[in-house]
């Protein structure tokens, strides 16, 4: 049989053992990283605004404007015959 001494026992504070520390390591990475993109979208990253010189209609947009369909005048419809 055999009996447990106090001697036998791993006595150590948590933070004197490794697994807590990488066990945290993830996550404070994680968290720096996060610090870090946010200082710079914030300090790098300045909302410009952006001029075009092009002519827009509805959801289509031309830089000269020449290719732009017309939908002024009376559209042309094909005739198409029956065989």
């Amino acid at each position: 049989m055999s009996t447990y001494n106090d001697n036998d026992l791993d006595v150590n504070p948590w933070y004197k053992e490794p697994w807590p520390w990488i066990l945290m390591a993830g996550p404070a990475l994680a968290i720096i990283g996060c610090i870090i993109t946010i200082v710079l979208a914030l300090s790098t990253n300045v909302d410009q605004q952006v001029r075009l010189d092009g002519v827009k209609q509805g959801l289509f947009v031309s830089k000269d404007g020449k290719d732009i369909p017309r939908f002024d005048a009376e559209p042309e419809v094909e005739e198409r015959k029956l065989k």
